[in-house]
């Protein structure tokens, strides 16, 4: 007998802050509204491409954050603007 568990559900997403943007993928666990998986790239001036950033969560109550490949200089910037984006998704979801 086949038994279905763990429904999850993915979304394209796209935020901007004025300056720079981000593209990326998130899945959703539907039960608890868990971010499984967030994924995806910043750009700068529409299409200037400035790095990478990956955040997960799990069901402990425990997230993963990382991004790569940034300037030094917009590091922070960057840093911050995936907060609030993860803030806005989850009061969004």
């Amino acid at each position: 007998m086949i038994a279905l568990t763990n429904k999850q559900v993915s979304y394209s997403i796209a935020s901007n802050s004025g300056t720079f943007k981000l593209n990326g993928q998130v899945t959703v666990k539907e039960e608890n509204a868990i971010i499984a998986n967030f994924s995806g790239s910043f750009f700068k001036n529409e299409d200037e491409y400035c790095g990478n950033f990956y955040y997960s969560e799990n069901n402990d109550g425990k997230a993963s954050k990382s991004i790569s490949d940034v300037s030094k200089d917009d590091f922070m910037i960057l840093d911050n603007f995936l907060d609030n984006s993860i803030t806005e998704l989850k009061e969004t979801l």
